[in-house]
């Protein structure tokens, strides 16, 4: 089994219907999902160690179901029926925007091999696909719940912020390209000055028309020589990551440049607080309200609900 997506965003899981018994075949969970029984008594020995966890189906699935382990009545499946389970469901916290990781059951032969995927899982170099870098495996239930214990933790706002940036580099390096393009057709633009008033001159219509061109233009090269005086020292965004009754804000200043190509690493500096400032909590209330990744200039990106990419006051980077 592969998985590329492990820590996904709570929001991207698809909803589903709930089964409710008597099912078909499987043990269906609290969360109404359909799973392999061995998978079942995973998610229960997680559940009893993660105080609060809750599970969401994931799109594996397999028509292969144990008698291996016996289990209460009312949890019990009909036997003898043919019909698809799940045979890994991601493994979720009240309060943070990403999944923890996936927990699996694979039944091969006769034993049984209990899976966790997380990002906290030490990466394998020497394997490949995501799931062989940050896989663990066991046949012992012991162990299972040990991995689970270990690997199954909230991410860090630092590897949240690695991962998400993609987000917003496109759509901030476009909007630095326009405005360095619109600051040189205002600049061009003036420098036929000349003419420019000739025109004025010329006829009522181009009167009305051009002084409110004219002063668009002035406008123009105001806020772009102020987007083009930061080139060196980054666009300045706020990494605002919302996850568990904790606030982290990590600030940092992104070259447009080299946007795409040259991703920070680590943050300029990290400040956990209890509740976002005033100016911070104007923009993120905003960013709720439009789509994910959708850049909104003078404000910032959502990449998803409680992860934000906030600008800083006063800059914008396009004219409207």
């Amino acid at each position: 089994m592969m998985y590329f997506n492990v820590h996904k965003s709570v929001e991207d899981i698809p909803s589903w219907e709930p089964v409710e018994g008597p099912a078909g075949v499987g043990v269906i969970s609290e969360e109404g999902i359909l799973v392999d029984k061995d998978l079942y008594l995973y998610m229960e020995e997680v559940r009893a160690k993660i105080r609060g966890c809750t599970f969401a189906h994931t799109d594996h699935v397999s028509s292969r179901v144990s008698n291996r382990h016996p289990l209460p009545e009312n949890k019990q499946g009909e036997q003898g029926v043919i019909g698809a389970v799940h045979t890994a469901v991601y493994v979720l916290l009240p309060d943070q925007p990403y999944t923890l990781g996936i927990i699996a059951a694979d039944t091969r032969g006769d034993k049984v091999k209990y899976m966790l995927v997380s990002d906290n899982v030490p990466a394998n170099r020497a394997r490949h696909g995501y799931a062989g870098k940050h896989l663990r495996t066991t046949t012992l239930m012991g162990t299972a719940i040990k991995n689970a214990m270990k690997y199954l933790r909230p991410l860090p706002p630092l590897t949240v912020m690695r991962e998400t940036l993609s987000a917003v580099a496109d759509p901030v390096a476009s909007a630095v390209s326009v405005a360095h393009r619109v600051l040189d057709n205002a600049r061009y633009a003036l420098t036929r000055k000349d003419t420019f008033w000739d025109m004025v001159a010329a006829g009522t219509d181009v009167a009305v028309m051009l002084p409110e061109e004219h002063s668009a233009l002035c406008a123009g090269i105001a806020t772009k020589v102020r987007i083009a005086g930061t080139s060196s020292q980054g666009v300045g965004l706020t990494f605002v990551y919302a996850a568990g009754g904790r606030v982290s804000l990590v600030r940092h200043a992104l070259d447009p440049s080299v946007l795409s190509a040259n991703m920070p690493r680590e943050p300029l500096d990290v400040e956990l607080v209890r509740t976002l400032p005033d100016s911070l909590m104007g923009k993120a209330t905003m960013l709720e309200m439009v789509g994910d990744k959708t850049f909104t200039d003078g404000v910032g990106i959502r990449v998803t609900k409680g992860v934000y990419y906030i600008l800083d006051d006063g800059m914008r980077l396009t004219v409207d």
